[in-house]
């Protein structure tokens, strides 16, 4: 059954596009010509309507969303129950974006256009959370689900939140990986602890660039099985030593450096791709694999909506194209 699931996958991912492709879709000149381009891709049906960004949006969305939500149904239980753990991700960044929304004071209508249908992929019901009428009342509905623990954590810092989210999403991940053969562990341990690395790194540069408290940055990082392990990294007590500790992830630290959290989020997607493409080859019969189609998966969508929405305003082709994550050429 693993290798129906793997097959279908290469299969997969052919359909998804090409470097080429989204390069000649960062250069179009109006909206319009985007969704001519799309017309004769798989997201052609589902932009026969579109009339304006938010259609391309919800469109992108679906088929996005779509190629996720299958692979479960053709998994093996002990495997779909890995998938929908580590598609909690997508939940977190929901959950993550209703808080900030919340302590911004955004209504419910503003925050659905920007939230992904995460429950299709396994994960609960996030209606209350945008409907909630505060931050406190979003808070207070953690109280009966997984995340409890924040809805006991007296602060309203978004970063600290973050980071809580994070941790939890991390700690049920990692006691999932028995659920996956047991061949294919060693190389998703190490795709896994490139994350959470990444995750840490984030962590660790709060009391630098925050002022936050040493003991709180701690107790928020995750021990790392696959990476950098919680001491060393906490007796890192400046940036410099970061950047030499780390060298391969310079581009991501020195966005959270300059406190661009968007393009710390790039950086982030490109430094995963382009480990997931060095391993392409040699794990084409792998679980492994299932990991990569997922986040090609997720790359294209990304790249497409940053397309889109750059072309909504009016942004110049050289920036556009700044902002794809890519495999190297």
């Amino acid at each position: 059954m693993i290798t129906y699931l793997i097959c279908k996958c290469h299969v997969y991912e052919s359909r998804l596009l090409p470097r080429r492709s989204i390069l000649e879709l960062a250069s179009v000149s109006k909206l319009e010509d985007f969704i001519e381009a799309l017309s004769a891709t798989a997201y052609g049906d589902r932009l026969l309507e579109a009339k304006n960004i938010w259609d391309v949006e919800t469109a992108l969305t679906e088929t996005f969303i779509n190629r996720l939500s299958i692979l479960p149904k053709i998994s093996p239980e002990n495997v779909r129950e890995f998938l929908i753990q580590y598609y909690r991700r997508f939940e977190i960044l929901n959950l993550i974006r209703i808080m900030r929304m919340k302590l911004i004071h955004e209504h419910a209508e503003s925050i659905e256009r920007v939230i992904i249908p995460s429950e299709r992929l396994g994960g609960m019901d996030l209606d209350p959370f945008i409907r909630a009428k505060d931050f406190n009342e979003f808070i207070n509905l953690l109280a009966g689900t997984r995340y409890k623990i924040i809805s006991k954590m007296d602060t309203e810092n978004p970063l600290v939140l973050e980071s809580t989210f994070r941790w939890i999403y991390y700690q049920e991940l990692f006691n999932k990986i028995p659920r996956i053969p047991i061949g294919d562990r060693p190389d998703v341990m190490e795709m896994l602890g490139i994350e959470l690395d990444l995750h840490n790194i984030r962590v660790c540069m709060l009391p630098m660039l925050y002022d936050y408290d040493r003991k709180l940055a701690e107790d928020l990082l995750i021990d790392n099985p696959a990476g950098k392990s919680k001491k060393p990294l906490m007796e890192l007590r400046s940036v410099e030593k970061l950047l030499e500790e780390f060298p391969r992830y310079r581009s991501f630290i020195e966005a959270l450096i300059r406190r661009e959290g968007w393009r710390a989020e790039i950086e982030y997607f490109r430094i995963l791709k382009n480990e997931v493409d060095r391993r392409r080859i040699s794990k084409y019969i792998s679980f492994f694999y299932v990991l990569k189609y997922i986040l090609d998966c997720e790359a294209e969508y990304r790249n497409l909506r940053s397309i889109a929405i750059s072309i909504h305003h009016n942004l110049p082709a050289d920036v556009r194209r700044g902002l794809l994550i890519l495999p190297k050429a």
